[in-house]
């Protein structure tokens, strides 16, 4: 099927990066406790908005190239562009390099000409200029760059060059890469100046053992290979040259005149990601996004930071040095540059009491709001517990279920283990109603689905949409549409299918079941079953007849869509960039009606949230936690971070709840959209994998206030319909027959709940 359709277990939630703690899990759980931690203080020092200075116009955008730190100092190199509206093109308008220096309160620009050889400036020949695009060192104030730049001849060459301290720039010498070798293009390589006469170029992305080492002074060029991929180039404190890297699960480094590594280190896992490294007297301090560690020559270790279960869920690392008893490392996180500084000479106990949160699998979205919040709250710390046996899913619930009657659960569950109705009925779950001060500035219908009799028992903290898009040529202009009418749609297109990859169970389940305001089928708010009616088996006989058949796949997808063989297609929206692909799907003129339904819109709000256990061991902590995952802060990161330009790894997840933050999410979505051709591909389909048109962002921000509450009580009849359908399908009853089996079997249910 095309997605999982009436299942009784788990919500649908987003599975990429590791939730931090190591709490036992269900079965086991710990009640929680007061925990003394000894760790070194962090200083964090957010560097500003570098693009707001060299931004003049609203068409313009900012490409960083380079950042680097030295001492006191971080040193970017970005690039401008802006739009040639002329030819409506994209326009290269300058080359800057800009510095912050402590305590990083603002950014210095200095705009770098474009270069001759002789060291003259020209500023009007911008093809056949040299421009920075790489930083290689930092030495007394001087930036050391490599430069690119289009000759005579129109071959990209390159050359060395600084900006003294002064923001002078000159070229220094030629440096004979050029683009006739596709592996050295610059923007696949890294380049390391020694401060004396040689300049190193190698790639880490993804790495390779080679180094290509150039002597200015000689001219001297040659190329040797390593036992390491080669990660970085830096200098030790004797100021010679030292490079480092991984060979798989050990990490490994040596003096760049020495091929074979002088030092190695297995790590834990399967393959090492050491990121940054400074090699000191007292050993090699090594760091990657999940630790920073000491390894001393003698092969031993000495952990100083565990990153993440202080709450760093760092995506990138770019530098670190020590200064006296000061580590310092320049990372991106939570969207920005930062400067780390950890003060080894200090290691303070905090003590946090600890809140355990149980959930089935590893949530990103989740993860990256408890790392934001174990770092900045003084009191409490998030562990997770998960299954101890993954794949067993029926042991996991029948154990939470038994740890939640006894008492010892964990502290908050995420929704979808465990029916809400059930969970308020049994007295398992506490209102959380008085946590949420303002419930305007939140979605209505996402804060709906936490709601039973009107109580707020679920904390939502991301949803997403169901919904179902057509083309405007079969539906016009209508903004929504009943079952009767789409079913009548599809005869009259003479369609082969619905959708594609959407069984006949799907359509019963989604363009039938899910309008809970069509009472024909089932009133939900008397509780009476009328899926033995004349309408639903009509309803089940047309979801036979239009269910998708193997010979409709992503290979002809498109052609069935244009020539009216396919009338639909379904999907979750839980970023702007689906929209690129509903327009790519229906040429731009898409009809988002949505799902069949009698009243309002079609499209369905699914959110995912958190319950707190009545018998929580740590209640004040748990409300403090889903206070935090509410709050404007904190709904604002998270949408801030899906755009970053910093940031190579995204934990955001679906829509922020919050309204605020999701126009803002909207806004950055409109910011980045680009006149480049397609970057994405689904269901043989290319489309714009980044940005959002105006027009389509206020699709989306009128279907989000208009999206409709699921009724989660559908989902666990799920089963039953599943059941029932099957033997119908397969030819082995009637319609008729199949209708009135699953109408005694969901009548049962309503009566029993």
């Amino acid at each position: 099927m095309k997605k999982v359709r009436g299942i009784g277990l788990l919500c649908a939630a987003v599975v990429l990066c590791s939730a931090c703690g190591d709490k036992n899990a269900i079965g086991g759980i710990e009640s929680a406790e007061s925990k003394k931690i000894f760790e070194c203080q962090i200083k964090e020092h957010e560097l500003p908005d570098a693009d707001s200075g060299l931004i003049k116009n609203s068409d313009d955008w900012v490409k960083e190239l380079d950042i680097k730190m030295a001492r006191n100092k971080v040193y970017r190199l970005a690039q401008l562009w802006g739009q040639d509206t002329e030819y409506n093109d994209e326009m290269d308008l300058g080359y800057y390099i800009q510095i912050s220096e402590y305590p990083f309160d603002e950014w210095k620009n200095y705009e770098a000409p474009y270069l001759n050889l002789d060291g003259e400036y020209d500023s009007v020949d911008i093809r056949h200029g040299y421009k920075p695009c790489r930083i290689a060192g930092i030495y007394e104030d001087a930036v050391y760059f490599v430069s690119s730049g289009y000759l005579d001849d129109d071959k990209n060459y390159y050359a060395f060059g600084k900006m003294d301290a002064d923001g002078a720039f000159s070229l220094i010498s030629e440096y004979p890469i050029t683009e006739k070798e596709p592996e050295n293009q610059w923007s696949d390589n890294q380049f390391f100046f020694d401060g004396k006469d040689t300049v190193y170029s190698y790639k880490n992305y993804p790495a390779e053992n080679r180094i290509i080492t150039y002597n200015l002074s000689t001219k001297e060029i040659r190329q040797d290979n390593y036992s390491g991929k080669i990660e970085g180039i830096d200098l030790s404190e004797d100021a010679s040259a030292i490079w480092y890297g991984n060979n798989e699960e050990t990490f490994c480094a040596g003096a760049v005149d020495e091929k074979e590594s002088a030092f190695s280190y297995k790590v834990d896992g399967d393959i090492s990601a050491i990121q940054a490294m400074a090699k000191t007297t007292d050993g090699w301090y090594v760091t990657d996004t999940e630790s920073l560690m000491l390894l001393k020559e003698g092969g031993s270790e000495d952990k100083l930071i565990d990153w993440k279960n202080r709450g760093y869920f760092l995506s990138n690392i770019s530098k670190i040095e020590k200064q006296d008893n000061t580590l310092k490392v320049l990372t991106d996180f939570e969207g920005s540059h930062y400067v780390l500084e950890a003060d080894l000479d200090s290691k303070r106990e905090a003590e946090k009491q600890e809140v355990v949160i149980s959930m089935p699998f590893k949530i990103a979205s989740l993860d990256y709001y408890i790392a934001m919040f174990n770092r900045t709250n003084a009191d409490y710390h998030i562990n997770v517990s998960l299954p101890e046996d993954p794949e067993d899913m029926e042991k996991y619930q029948t154990d939470l279920k038994k740890a939640f009657l006894t008492g010892t659960g964990p502290d908050l569950i995420i929704n979808g283990i465990m029916e809400q109705k059930d969970m308020v009925q049994n007295g398992l779950i506490n209102s959380v109603g008085d946590l949420i001060q303002d419930k305007s500035k939140y979605f209505d219908a996402v804060l709906q689905n936490g709601q039973f009799e009107g109580e707020q028992y679920g904390i939502p903290y991301e949803f997403y949409m169901e919904t179902a898009a057509y083309p405007k040529r079969i539906l016009g202009d209508r903004a929504a549409l009943s079952l009767k009418e789409m079913m009548e749609i599809t005869k009259e297109a003479d369609a082969e299918a619905i959708a594609l990859n959407t069984s006949g169970e799907d359509i019963v389940f989604y363009y039938g079941l899910l309008d809970e305001t069509n009472h024909s089928f089932i009133d939900w708010d008397n509780r009476k079953s009328h899926l033995d009616s004349p309408e639903f088996v009509q309803l089940i006989m047309f979801a036979s007849k239009y269910a998708c058949p193997e010979n409709i796949n992503e290979n002809n997808y498109k052609e069935k869509i244009d020539t009216g063989k396919i009338i639909s297609e379904n999907l979750s929206v839980g970023s702007p960039e689906v929209m690129n692909y509903l327009d790519a799907c229906f040429d731009g003129n898409v009809s988002l009606a949505g799902y069949p339904r009698n009243e309002g819109s079609g499209a369905y709000a699914f959110c995912n949230m958190l319950y707190l256990n009545a018998k929580a061991t740590c209640p004040e902590g748990a409300k403090e936690f889903l206070k935090f995952i509410i709050s404007h802060d904190a709904q604002m990161k998270n949408a801030q971070s899906k755009y970053s330009k910093t940031n190579e790894q995204k934990y955001g997840g679906h829509f922020p709840i919050e309204k605020e933050a999701f126009y803002k999410e909207l806004e950055l979505a409109k910011a980045n959209e680009t006149s480049e051709g397609a970057s994405s591909y689904m269901n043989g389909i290319s489309y714009k994998g980044e940005g959002v048109s105006e027009e389509n962002a206020e699709k989306l921000k009128m279907m989000a206030e208009e999206a409709n509450p699921i009724n989660y009580e559908l989902f666990y009849i799920g089963d039953i319909i599943s059941e029932e359908l099957a033997p119908f399908f397969a030819g082995e009853r009637t319609a008729e027959e199949a209708a009135n089996v699953m109408n005694s079997r969901v009548q049962i249910y309503l009566d029993e709940k």
